[in-house]
């Protein structure tokens, strides 16, 4: 009779628990992020979807049947946690559309971000602060600059850097954030990362925005 009575407990557990995780989402429930993101190493433009549940930190969901996301034209396939979509060369403008099971439809179409590269560094004393500065414009509205050193002689950690400020042309790098980093030559991966100030979402919200990737650079820290 004890295992009878536990079987009948945990029965309805979980039946309850896959009743819960089949509940439709609203469309206005989905908080929606669309990437347009171009990598100057491969020449190649990478478009990335993902849909959370209510904000931006919610539960990550997948689109049902009837439901679908394009960019320009091509549906975006399903990839793991996000939806993506690929094309050669440079794309300065996608559009993207989000189609609901109930038919409604949400269009947001994302620019490019402008150039960024980066400028020659090579030899860095761990023990001195400096600045990191890059090839084109300096910072401005809705932008920021990403700055990642991955090590080429571990596993390939490392340490990111970033800079939100208008009118900024430089990241400063301090000798105290550099501790950690590994003596020896690492990659720098620079990025300009713009956030489109306009987009259709539902009332959950959303962000759109646009990368532009750098031509990786090899420096060595000493």
């Amino acid at each position: 009779m004890k295992y009878s009575y536990i079987l009948l407990i945990i029965i309805p557990v979980v039946l309850f628990s896959c009743k819960k995780r089949s509940q439709k989402l609203e469309a206005s429930e989905v908080y929606q992020s669309y990437t347009m993101s171009y990598d100057e190493n491969d020449d190649k433009t990478t478009y990335t979807v993902m849909f959370r549940k209510k904000d931006s930190d919610g539960k990550i969901v997948k689109l049902t049947k009837g439901a679908n996301v394009s960019v320009d034209g091509h549906t975006m396939e399903r990839n793991g946690i996000n939806y993506t979509h690929s094309i050669s060369g440079l794309d300065t403008l996608a559009t993207f559309i989000f189609t609901d099971n109930d038919g409604n439809i949400y269009t947001n179409e994302v620019t490019d971000a402008r150039y960024i590269g980066n400028d020659y560094h090579y030899y860095i004393p761990k023990s001195s602060s400096f600045y990191w500065d890059w090839l084109g414009a300096e910072i401005w509205v809705n932008e920021s600059v990403e700055l990642d050193f991955r090590s080429n002689v571990d596993d390939g950690t490392g340490n990111s850097y970033s800079s939100a400020a208008l009118w900024d042309e430089e990241i400063t790098i301090s000798a105290t954030s550099m501790t950690d980093i590994t003596v020896g030559e690492a990659n720098a991966e620079i990025r300009r990362v713009y956030t489109n100030p306009t987009g259709e979402f539902s009332a959950a919200g959303g962000i759109a925005k646009s990368e532009f990737i750098g031509l990786t650079n090899i420096v060595e820290f000493y």
